[in-house]
């Protein structure tokens, strides 16, 4: 008796076994609305495609986009409709939004819009930009590449450009915010003409330019060159210059067609070497025009390679799981990491704008079961997000105890 107890036992157990087996390889694969890449369908929808090429994106605090294409700069809401529509300043190269509402922006000049999207008088006479004046601390009739603002502590904030230094404008220079040049600021018509700017946490800059400036710099948020950052950089691109750089976390990321298309260096100037060993591995393509860094350290790259949007895992390689939907759109001419985490890409052709997905988003969770009476049925009701719509999920019944 106690064999046959000890056999049955034992059958039970490996019936047991044999069912939470079937029950792990037959558990279905868990459903997602959307991956990173797709594009978010709502916004997509409501923005429209009423743009140009894409020349330069911006946001301002409180989450509106700021979009340049030919001489048109449009403010959009976070939703994607257009509140505001500014023209006037020329074709744009750069843009940038201080803490008023007032867009800063680089054409053949240095001009700004009012918050209300009007040529701003005042400071596009004291730039020089309009009318037009010649002169040391002016910036007119110079193509100005690359805008940024320092939020500086106790004081105004300081406009940050770079121009062609035709007319004697400055190759880097810094501006009150009135427009006048700020005699703090060590503005230079000396160096070959930066093609790009960032600022790190502390307000220093990092620029990019031609091999006559050293393909990368760093300067104090006064405008001293950082000698020592030029000496550890110095050797480590070569060759091409790049196209455009990210700062993030005090490290600076710059892409173009030199050896290995992506790099990242400290902001001391050391080179990571396991991410560009693994971004030189990774042979990734000519082209890239645009780069981004998203807060979990992750970059995104766009340009005019046959993918338009990659992005690398946070020690270069390349993450798979990101899939841009490239058919429409063309060359990825910029992006932005929005305050929401989506990635908005400004493109080269129709649609133009686009809002692309980062993370994988689930389904929402569903509400309450609706009983069907007198069949023991119940209607459980799923809504997911804009987009692809899920094919299958997974419902777990559990009982009620309480119930008979």
């Amino acid at each position: 008796m106690r064999r046959r107890i000890g056999q049955l036992m034992a059958t039970l157990l490996l019936a047991t076994l044999v069912l939470a087996l079937l029950n792990l390889v037959a558990k279905p694969p868990r459903v997602w609305a959307q991956r990173p890449g797709l594009l978010e369908t709502t916004f997509n929808t409501a923005v429209g495609t009423s743009f140009g090429s894409v020349s330069a994106l911006a946001t301002d605090s409180t989450g509106n986009i700021y979009v340049a294409y030919g001489s048109t700069v449009k403010k959009l809401a976070s939703t994607g409709a257009t509140s505001l529509t500014m023209s006037g300043a020329g074709t744009t190269n750069a843009m940038a939004v201080d803490s008023s509402g007032r867009v800063v922006v680089g054409a053949n000049g240095l001009w700004r819009y009012t918050a209300l999207g009007a040529l701003d008088t005042s400071f596009n006479t004291t730039t020089g930009a309009s009318p037009v004046t010649t002169g040391t601390g002016k910036v007119v009739n110079a193509s100005v590449a690359a805008i940024a603002i320092q939020a500086l502590t106790g004081t105004s904030n300081r406009i940050i450009y770079t121009s062609d230094g035709n007319n004697a404008a400055r190759y880097i220079g810094g501006l009150l915010m009135t427009g006048a040049e700020d005699g703090a600021f060590t503005s230079t018509t000396t160096s070959p003409r930066p093609t790009g700017l960032a600022l790190d946490s502390s307000n220093n800059i990092y620029m990019i330019g031609p091999t006559g400036m050293g393909f990368l710099k760093k300067l104090s948020s006064t405008g001293v060159v950082d000698t020592a950052f030029a000496s550890a950089v110095s050797g480590k691109i070569t060759t091409y210059a790049p196209t455009a750089l990210a700062v993030n976390s005090n490290n600076v990321y710059v892409v173009g067609d030199f050896t290995g298309r992506v790099k990242k260096f400290s902001s001391a100037g050391v080179e990571d070497t396991t991410f560009n060993t693994n971004t030189a591995t990774a042979a990734l393509p000519t082209g890239a025009l645009t780069v981004v860094v998203q807060a979990d350290g992750k970059v995104i790259v766009g340009g005019s390679f046959t993918a338009k949007l990659i992005r690398l895992n946070t020690d270069g390689t390349i993450d798979t799981t990101f899939s841009y939907d490239a058919a429409t759109g063309g060359t990825v001419n910029k992006a932005i990491v929005l305050s929401d985490g989506y990635v908005l890409v400004g493109t080269a052709s129709t649609p133009f704008i686009k809002k692309v997905y980062t993370t994988y988003v689930a389904p929402s969770t569903p509400g309450i079961p609706t009983a069907v009476a007198g069949d023991g049925q119940a209607t459980v009701t799923v809504t997911a997000p804009s987009g692809i719509t899920p094919t299958g999920y997974t419902v777990t019944a559990v009982q009620d105890g309480t119930k008979t």
